[in-house]
């Protein structure tokens, strides 16, 4: 398959009446790339995603495939593929079945249609399943059934609207691994609706961080990580300490950043002097009895509680009036610091990022 499609948004905007879905959305997804739209319940993703399915209209704005404008043009006319949540398979229909009814419908000749099918049932590892009704496979192999009956119409564009919610947790990340590889093989554009920020990281080469209608931020896994734009990218990123506190200029020019750990120089970090917020990922932070490295600033705190996650220790540390989580890697026969504990609190200040106080959205 030789399908690889660039998707292209030119600032779309929909509306149910007074309520506001998507707006000023623009996007470049290259061809072949993996890209997920990751945010939470009513961020606007899933309506994105119809939206280039074709199954909804915006209300402004254009919606380009290789360069060319498919905003009026209907569904079966764009060559997009969708796998949607719930798979949608015919329950009295066999797998190959199944697999076979877009060809059908798009009247290919018999001999093409079989060939076609045997083809995609060989990708996706169910061969031996063709005969089966999906009432007979489990949640995985539905999922499998449904990659398969896509992939067979050979669509410019796949669409998957959060294929993996219905599995369990184990099966969740096995699918997930095989989606991306299948994904790999195809070369093929992917565009995939998640919640889960796992999810997102461990598939996507590119993601587009989404909440009330609006793209907070496009890129990569590490991008968003490490560099999040405002507050709503580094909550819903992974896990975040933020520390309000104030950006000042000091005698000579430069930036420091003053908050409950203490004051920090800013380096090449350009921000406006005034209130901002220290994001620092818990896993960065140092724990010692006493304080450690000179590299990093230290600051007495008293521990809270702790939860054990297996891979690593999450701890509570109260300093002054500000609680902080802090990280530590597991290790056999190391013994966890316990609640109540005087602690010391490293922090690197590279591994820090300044953010504007208000949550305020970003328009890409």
């Amino acid at each position: 398959m030789n399908n690889k499609a660039k998707v292209e948004a030119e600032n779309i905007a929909m509306s149910y009446g007074t309520n506001v879905v998507l707006r000023d959305i623009n996007f470049v997804i290259e061809p072949g790339e993996f890209f997920a739209l990751l945010g939470p319940s009513g961020s606007g993703k899933s309506t994105l995603l119809r939206l280039i399915a074709g199954f909804i209209n915006a209300d402004s704005g254009r919606l380009l495939i290789n360069g060319i404008d498919v905003s009026a043009v209907p569904p079966w006319a764009r060559n997009v593929g969708m796998v949607f949540q719930n798979y949608a398979l015919w329950p009295h229909m066999t797998v190959s079945q199944n697999v076979s009814f877009g060809l059908e419908e798009r009247k290919l000749p018999r001999p093409k249609i079989l060939e076609k099918v045997r083809a995609a049932l060989a990708l996706v590892n169910l061969s031996e399943y063709a005969d089966r009704r999906p009432s007979q496979l489990s949640g995985g192999q539905q999922q499998r059934v449904a990659l398969a009956r896509t992939i067979a119409i050979e669509p410019q564009v796949l669409l998957l609207d959060e294929p993996l919610s219905n599995l369990d947790a184990k099966l969740r990340v096995q699918m997930r691994n095989e989606l991306r590889s299948l994904q790999r093989k195809l070369g093929i554009t992917t565009i995939f609706v998640t919640h889960d920020q796992e999810e997102a990281m461990t598939t996507a080469d590119r993601i587009a961080v989404m909440h009330h209608g609006v793209i907070q931020q496009i890129g990569t896994p590490v991008d968003l990580f490490d560099n999040p734009a405002n507050r709503f990218v580094a909550e819903f990123v992974g896990s975040i300490n933020l520390l309000p506190g104030r950006v000042e200029r000091a005698p000579g020019g430069s930036l420091l950043f003053e908050c409950t750990l203490g004051r920090f120089d800013l380096g090449d970090v350009v921000h406006d002097s005034g209130e901002a917020i220290m994001a620092i990922r818990p896993h960065t932070l140092s724990l010692s009895k006493t304080p450690g490295d000179s590299a990093r600033v230290w600051v007495q705190g008293t521990i809270l509680e702790r939860e054990f996650v297996g891979e690593f220790v999450r701890y509570t540390v109260k300093v002054h009036e500000q609680s902080i989580i802090a990280d530590q890697a597991h290790h056999v026969g190391r013994a966890p610091h316990e609640s109540g504990t005087v602690i010391h609190v490293g922090m690197d200040p590279a591994q820090a990022r300044v953010l504007p106080s208000s949550d305020s959205e970003i328009h890409q």
